[in-house]
This record gives structure tokens, C-alpha cells and sequence, in this order.
């Protein structure tokens, strides 16, 4: 490209680092914006913003914040270890080929499913995916046996058929529409952080973990019980547990009860058994 002799900038063949958006464009971190014209940068954004990863041969880490379709060779390259990507289009056919991708950071982006070829990406470790229409996770996730946090939020449904790779740390699952936790998250041996707040499920594993360090699941049919929450305490004995709702629990809410949006529905103590149930 005739700007990057222009300017001394980096060649497609040596650019290590690109950041593209609408405000900004970093070209190894060296800011567009502040040396081509007005009409240079649209042209040098507009045709970068098209060109498929695998035109960069010593490319680690691209960021685009940029409403296009990705085109079908795009997530190909052999160099790229972070990929972040907001609000763009891509076919959930469109297949991975990252072998050395450490991180990937979805955000906002228009694909119905994740292709199960991402599990391909043996070196990854970091995979974040924010207001995503993805309803289930590929079953192959099991293969990302460097895979230290997973960040899923908006639409999962289910993750019944994952078994998680034992190399996970993290697990963030936040604000989704999960009805059934498997006791599979709770026996993995190096898992410290987990987070299901605000989610459909009304039932949890009670299995012992020494090592989690903080559980969150307020915002559930299950956390908004203190008594769930004291059993969950007992078996997780060094870890921080987080229920119930805005600082409530069921039991301190026995007239009004408590609302959770995301199953519609209000939830009282029922003493007449002489237990804390959920009846609505």
C-alpha cells in the first residue's frame, strides 16, 4: 500500500500490531489519525478494515470495532495470538484457523453460533464472548486444554454438553438463560472464580471444592434463598459466596417476596412446611 511507503509506516509483511475503529487507527501503535489526511485515512481504513488476517505475516494482535461482514478467509493466520472484535458480522460457518491465538475477545457481533473449528485453537487461553447470540458452546471446548477463563453472556441456554477443559480458572456465565448447572464446573481441579449470577436455574450442586474462591449466583431462583446459599457455604468452605438480590434474601422479603426478571415470576417463603420453598 503506497501510505505506508508515504509515511515510513510499517509494511503488511512486518506490522506486528493493528487497533482499527471508527475514532481511531493504531498501526503499531503508531496513530493514524494523526498523520494522514482526512480522505488518506478513510481509504487506508475502509480497505484494511476488508483484507483477510492471512495478508499479515507477522501480525500478533488486531482489534476491529468496525460494522462490516467478515469475508469467508478472514480468521486465518498463522502469527495472530489476540483477536478482539466488536460489532461485526460474521457466517457461523466461516471456520478458524488460528493455531497460536492465546486470546479471542467477541463483542456485540452479529453470528448465530461459534463454529466448533475455534476449538482447533490449541494455544488459547482467553475466550470472551459479550452479547453474543450463541445458545451452546461447541462440544469440542473440552479440547482447549490451555483454556484458563471462558466469558459467555446474553443468550446461553445450555452447557449440559460441555465438559470443560481441567485447565480452567475462571468461568463467567453471567446474565444468560441457564436452567441446569452440571456438577462437572464445581470438580474441576484448578477452577477458582465462578459466575452465574442472574440466571434461570433453581438448583445447584452441593459438592465440596476447597479451592474456588468466589461463587456468585445472586439474581437466581437458587441464590435468592439464604438457606441455598449456607448449604453451598459448607462445601466450599474457602470461597466467597455472592447471592441473593440487591443485598436481599427471600427470607428478609416475606410480604412483597422477590422479583427476578429474568424468570418473570415473584418468589416467597412458604412457612406453613416449615422450609423456605419457592412457589410463585
Amino acid at each position: 500500500m503506497e501510505l505506508l511507503q508515504k509515511y515510513n509506516l510499517s509494511s503488511f509483511k512486518n506490522v506486528k500490531s493493528i487497533k482499527l475503529n471508527s475514532y481511531n487507527t493504531l498501526w503499531d501503535k503508531i496513530s493514524l489519525n494523526n498523520i494522514l489526511t482526512s480522505n488518506e485515512l478513510w481509504d487506508f481504513r475502509s480497505e484494511i478494515s476488508k483484507i483477510s488476517l492471512n495478508q499479515f505475516d507477522k501480525l500478533e494482535n488486531y482489534g476491529m470495532d468496525y460494522n462490516l461482514e467478515l469475508d469467508e478467509s478472514f480468521f486465518n493466520s498463522n502469527s495472530l495470538k489476540t483477536l478482539n472484535l466488536q460489532n461485526v458480522k460474521f457466517s457461523s460457518r466461516l471456520k478458524f484457523d488460528l493455531p497460536n491465538l492465546r486470546e479471542l475477545n467477541l463483542s456485540n457481533v452479529n453470528c448465530s453460533s461459534l463454529n466448533k473449528s475455534i476449538c482447533n485453537s490449541l494455544n488459547l487461553e482467553n475466550l470472551s464472548m459479550w452479547k453474543v447470540q450463541f445458545k451452546k458452546l461447541p462440544d469440542e471446548i473440552s479440547n482447549l486444554v490451555k483454556l484458563k477463563k471462558i466469558t459467555v453472556y446474553n443468550k446461553l441456554e445450555t452447557i449440559e454438553n460441555i465438559q470443560f477443559p481441567d485447565s480452567l480458572e475462571e468461568i463467567d456465565f453471567r446474565t444468560n438463560k441457564l436452567e441446569v448447572i452440571p456438577d462437572s464446573i464445581l470438580k474441576l481441579s484448578n477452577i477458582k472464580s465462578i459466575d452465574l449470577s442472574d440466571n434461570k436455574f433453581s438448583k445447584f450442586p452441593i459438592i465440596e471444592n476447597i479451592n474456588l474462591t468466589k461463587l456468585s449466583f445472586h439474581d437466581t431462583p437458587f441464590g435468592i434463598f439464604k438457606s441455598n446459599v449456607e448449604k453451598v457455604k459448607n462445601k466450599c468452605k474457602n470461597s466467597e459466596i455472592l447471592g441473593g438480590r440487591n443485598g436481599f434474601y427471600v427470607e428478609e422479603k416475606e410480604k412483597e417476596g422477590i422479583y427476578l426478571p429474568q424468570t418473570k415470576k415473584y418468589y416467597f417463603p412458604d412457612r406453613m412446611e416449615g422450609t423456605t420453598q419457592m412457589r410463585w
